[in-house]
């Protein structure tokens, strides 16, 4: 999205105009800092590179004119840790499963002495427990490193990456400017 405020001024946060103030006044509630504190455009800062966290960005430079354009380029380093939640599950492997020793397991089991004198929810918690520990002995496991996604990386995330790159394809194979359309629409929703 591109948004222009030429009457800002970020050092001291004047305005001019009153989408001007609505845009300082999104900044300041939500905690953003503006790091661009030399023109980008002539006199005026017009790009802008806004973070949650004061200290995430260093070494921001504002070097010569982007190709083309009358906007200089905006250089930083982002600083941000990325944490990938590895978990170690334990599965059980019930193809390699020896059958026969759980069928003999079972019919050794006393099952009416077991279930004596007892109530329907006393019995379900004695037979699952028989249960887990015949697997437990009985089903060999094994353990899985599975490295988590982050958090905000969900189901729909999922599908609508999936959809933007088919779309993308589909654009590549065919040029055509309705697709290029639908693959700007799903870019923005991503954003």
């Amino acid at each position: 999205m591109i948004l222009i405020f030429l009457g800002i001024n970020w050092n001291t946060l004047e305005y001019n105009t009153v989408n001007e103030e609505i845009f300082i006044k999104i900044v300041q509630d939500c905690f953003l800092t503006q790091h661009v504190q030399e023109p980008t455009r002539q006199s005026n800062i017009l790009d802008l590179v806004l973070t949650i966290e004061p200290n995430m960005i260093d070494n921001l430079t504002v070097k010569e004119n982007f190709s083309a354009s009358d906007h200089q380029i905006v250089e930083c380093e982002l600083i941000a840790e990325t944490v990938v939640n590895e978990v170690i599950k334990t599965r059980y492997c019930y193809d390699k499963a020896n059958y026969d020793e759980i069928k003999q397991a079972l019919n050794d089991i006393k099952w009416s002495e077991r279930f004596l004198d007892k109530d329907v929810e006393e019995i379900w918690k004695i037979f699952i427990d028989i249960i887990h520990d015949i697997i437990d002995t009985h089903v060999p496991k094994k353990k899985c490193l599975r490295t988590k996604h982050q958090s905000w990386v969900n189901y729909k995330v999922k599908k609508m990456i999936t959809c933007r790159s088919k779309k993308w394809n589909k654009f590549k194979a065919t040029k055509t400017t309705e697709e290029s359309t639908k693959k700007q629409e799903m870019q923005q929703q991503l954003q």
